[in-house]
């Protein structure tokens, strides 16, 4: 049975949404809890104290900063990408046309 065959049963969709809370629980909140954790040792005021100093801030506001810049130049190149890969042939246009199926082509199965 090929996988994209078994999530559409549902013990297949449990075992992917499973798979994604259990890969999220280990890149987000295990990071952030041991942040928690670390940052709480000496105190709460001690933690406010330390995220209002001005370094601290500085580095919060390039943060996003970055974040902000990242998501705007990949929105654009993502959005020039995404027309050229619908409009225009070029080499390897076979082999990504066998990966990446577009509403405009559908497949041929059901």
């Amino acid at each position: 049975m090929s996988v994209a065959r078994d999530l559409t049963t549902r013990s297949g969709r449990i075992a992917a949404a499973g798979l994604t809370y259990v890969y999220f629980a280990l890149v987000v909140l295990l990071p952030l809890g041991w942040l928690a954790w670390e940052g709480l040792q000496f105190g709460l005021g001690t933690l406010v104290e330390k995220l209002g100093h001005p370094h601290a801030l500085r580095a919060f506001w390039l943060t996003g900063l970055i974040a902000l810049l990242a998501a705007l130049l990949n929105g654009v190149f993502g959005i020039a990408l995404a027309i050229i890969f619908a409009r225009h042939r070029f080499v390897g246009w076979p082999m990504r046309s066998s990966t990446c199926r577009s509403p405009s082509r559908p497949s041929s199965r059901a």
